[in-house]
């Protein structure tokens, strides 16, 4: 394996302040139109491997993880006329737009759109 350069270690942080601010539309079929999620920030992503890995695989807490990711990747939803609505847990909107067969569609997404652990998460 090949010594990195310092020019290697600057590339490496250009793509991670990149990818930091990447942003992926992403189709609603139930909508019939794309919602814009931005990737999450490490400690947004450090919260969600942890919740997962925590849950052992039940499909409850990777519910819950991918529930809190689609809430916190989709500044839409934190929108002042959806949280008027709500007068529970803001991630409530998320149950309330879609069901948890789209919610998880949509964490697998997402996952493997911002991730780079995704397919580990999955399996």
């Amino acid at each position: 394996m090949e010594k990195a350069t310092m020019d290697d270690i600057l590339r490496l942080k250009l793509r991670r302040e990149q990818s930091e601010s990447e942003t992926e539309e992403i189709e609603i079929k139930s909508l019939g139109k794309t919602l814009t999620f931005h990737a999450p920030t490490s400690d947004q992503q450090l919260d969600f491997i942890g919740k997962v890995r925590a849950g052992g695989g039940d499909i409850s807490a990777i519910y819950r993880a991918y529930r809190q990711m689609v809430y916190d990747c989709c500044d839409i939803l934190h929108g002042t006329a959806l949280q008027q609505e709500n007068s529970g847990d803001p991630r409530d909107i998320v149950d309330q737009l879609f069901t948890p067969a789209e919610v998880i569609e949509l964490g697998d997404e997402l996952a493997d759109r911002f991730l780079t652990v995704g397919d580990a998460i999955k399996n």
